[in-house]
């Protein structure tokens, strides 16, 4: 009986132990939870929440270069609820409500055939259930590195034909430059500044449309149409 007793007793204390430990103690964080992958015309993003403490969490937004060509001067535009409060690998240079614009560091600024580039951040609030949407990533040569400098189709952004400009330039304070001796471009172009080439050679199949001037300097200059003082385009999604 004595026995019985003592048994009894330990469970009760044992009990008693468990039933008053904050609950804390049990609250795990969050690990690593992946979102299906966006797929675009040359390229994919992945996003992956890598903690989540509820309050806040990080993040991380993988760029792949899917494409036969290498993605430079990259810029990605995308639509996320959550607020991004720090950034790494990354700037963000446009947020305008749920809408950001984050843009290379420059040493991480092309991106190779079948490489891939990660985008670190932090974020609030946290208990992130969603990933980004509206994904259009934009990329713009800006030097030559040959003679040569062949601009092919638009291929930049998640609909295969639903990008109506083969180089646009969303800045209103900087020009789209393009430096190279011979340069062909098949397509549009759109700045919302000016655009500047520096070469011998250019050819335009398509239409140069800038809310500046369009400046080239070179003798032998093709742009099959040319129109200048447009209207500002702040923003474009595909069509």
């Amino acid at each position: 009986m004595r026995r019985k007793n003592k048994i009894l007793s330990i469970t009760l204390i044992l009990a008693f132990i468990f039933t008053y430990i904050p609950l804390n103690v049990f609250a795990a964080e969050k690990t690593e939870n992946s979102f299906e992958k966006f797929i675009g015309h040359g390229f994919e993003v992945e996003f992956k929440v890598i903690s989540d403490w509820g309050s806040g969490f990080n993040g991380k937004i993988i760029l792949i270069n899917t494409g036969e060509e290498m993605i430079e001067n990259w810029s990605l535009t995308f639509d996320f609820e959550h607020k991004i409060v720090n950034s790494w690998s990354a700037d963000v240079v446009e947020h305008e409500g749920s809408r950001y614009v984050i843009k290379n560091k420059g040493w991480n600024a092309d991106i190779d055939v079948g490489q891939r580039m990660e985008i670190g951040f932090s974020g609030n609030h946290g208990n992130v259930s969603s990933t980004p949407q509206n994904y259009i990533l934009k990329h713009i040569v800006l030097d030559g590195n040959s003679d040569a400098l062949d601009v092919p189709e638009p291929v930049y952004d998640g609909e295969t034909n639903g990008f109506m400009y083969t180089l646009f330039s969303g800045s209103e304070t900087a020009p789209l430059q393009i430096n190279s001796s011979n340069t062909s471009i098949k397509g549009d172009i759109h700045s919302n500044n000016n655009f500047k080439f520096n070469g011998s050679k250019l050819s335009v199949d398509g239409t140069c449309q800038t809310v500046g001037i369009i400046d080239t300097k070179g003798p032998q200059v093709s742009i099959s149409n040319r129109i200048e003082n447009a209207s500002v385009i702040p923003d474009f999604r595909p069509l």
